[in-house]
């Protein structure tokens, strides 16, 4: 229970933190990879299926989840849980909140973030 507790309490204080404290970017996208700098999570484009966006969240769907599924942070222990016991495959996603887009831009920030993926391919 109290890891339960835990994981669900400390990601709202470890975001604030992140974004008030810090002031660290969130997100990081080459031509190699996309880098969530909250979740420390690294997804290689050649392990990426495809990123889908919508308001709330970029959803990462990767060829074979498994390789990024020790990467899953501490407080996260659900995720890993459920996987470990279940095989329940973890969410690996992006929240478009912490993203900071200005008014009207989300369109160009995806299709930029498009750009790198199609570069990945080409190099």
């Amino acid at each position: 229970m109290i890891l339960v507790l835990f994981s669900v309490y400390l990601r709202p204080v470890l975001t604030i933190f992140f974004l008030k404290v810090l002031k660290q970017p969130i997100l990081t996208a080459n031509d190699t990879y996309v880098f969530d700098h909250f979740e420390r999570m690294k997804y290689y484009w050649e392990d990426i299926d495809e990123i889908v966006a919508d308001d709330e969240k970029l959803q990462v769907q990767l060829h074979d989840p498994r390789k990024y599924v020790n990467q899953i942070p501490y407080y996260r222990l659900i995720d890993l849980l459920k996987y470990k016991v279940f095989k329940i495959k973890p969410d690996f996603s992006i929240d478009m909140h912490l993203i900071k887009i200005k008014k009207g831009e989300h369109k160009l920030f995806l299709e930029k973030l498009d750009e790198c993926s199609i570069a990945s391919m080409t190099s």
